[in-house]
């Protein structure tokens, strides 16, 4: 009688486990079916994002290109021949931007004069 009643006990925990399994299968199919769907939407939302800021750049860069091919037509090359040469001769050095005293100055003068000759100040 213990044999039957073991047996019982083991049919009915089996069934109660099946029970218990096949509402946690349902319930992970159905958490499993809403994130997948989450995240096919999700990746629809981003290809769609992709996509509009794919056309925008292009239609940028078809813009600037088009502003490019019109600059490049209204570039002109002249070829000219030149017939004046000039030379000019600087003498005299001016200094614009100098920031010396005149004892500095001087100095600096007195520097260059002696760097180009061949004898050393005395």
């Amino acid at each position: 009688m213990n044999i039957i009643y073991m047996i019982i006990a083991f049919v009915v925990i089996s069934l109660i486990q099946f029970g218990c399994y096949s509402n946690v299968k349902d319930q992970r199919d159905t958490i499993e079916s809403k994130t997948v769907a989450k995240y096919e939407k999700q990746i629809a939302e981003d290809k769609e994002a992709q996509r509009i800021a794919l056309e925008k750049v292009n239609e940028e860069l078809f813009i600037v290109s088009n502003e490019l091919e019109a600059e490049k037509q209204n570039i002109k090359i002249e070829f000219r021949d030149i017939r004046h040469e000039t030379q000019k001769i600087i003498t005299d050095r001016i200094y614009t931007e100098c920031k010396l005293t005149n004892d500095g100055l001087r100095i600096l003068n007195r520097a260059i004069e002696t760097a180009n000759t061949s004898k050393p100040d005395d």
